[in-house]
């Protein structure tokens, strides 16, 4: 997040408007970093948490492990300083980006028929926290609970 004093950015130096009214592009294209092609984006991203640029997510390593198991090991390690909030925030981002990545690569291996076309283009969401298809299994779960013990005795909502 930017100070408050900051210089706000001018919009006509930042995007390139062309004849299609359709089509913005952005005339800056170098200050992304994409962490599917930057394989040492968290190391650059977080240059004081790995002050020599190694073991990062990117790293090559002879085991492959997941990413849960990295982040765990990250956040649940001696090290203290993976354990800011900032870096919290960070990791369950990236474990849920890479969680929800393999999910749609597992749905769509699954439903790529015998002739290589695409039968039925539905992807499982369920297990992606926040999607509607989650929420709705909650919603489920919470009525089949209330049918089989009874309407609730106290209700208690806390924000």
């Amino acid at each position: 997040m930017a100070p408050i004093d900051c210089v706000q950015p001018i919009v006509d130096n930042e995007l390139e408007v062309s004849d299609n009214i359709h089509e913005i592009r952005r005339k800056t294209r170098d200050n992304i970093v994409n962490t599917e092609h930057e394989h040492r984006a968290e190391e650059l991203s977080w240059y004081f948490l790995f002050p020599h640029g190694i073991n990062g997510w990117g790293e090559q390593r002879e085991i492959k492990i997941t990413p849960l198991d990295y982040y765990q090991q990250r956040i649940l390690g001696s090290d203290l300083r993976f354990q800011r909030n900032d870096y919290l925030f960070y990791a369950l981002s990236m474990f849920e980006y890479k969680r929800i990545k393999a999910t749609i690569q597992a749905c769509l291996k699954k439903l790529v028929g015998p002739d290589g076309k695409i039968e039925d283009l539905h992807l499982i969401t369920k297990a992606l926290r926040g999607s509607s298809a989650y929420w709705r299994t909650a919603l489920n779960e919470c009525l089949a609970k209330i049918r089989s013990l009874g309407p609730p005795t106290y209700f208690i909502t806390c924000s």
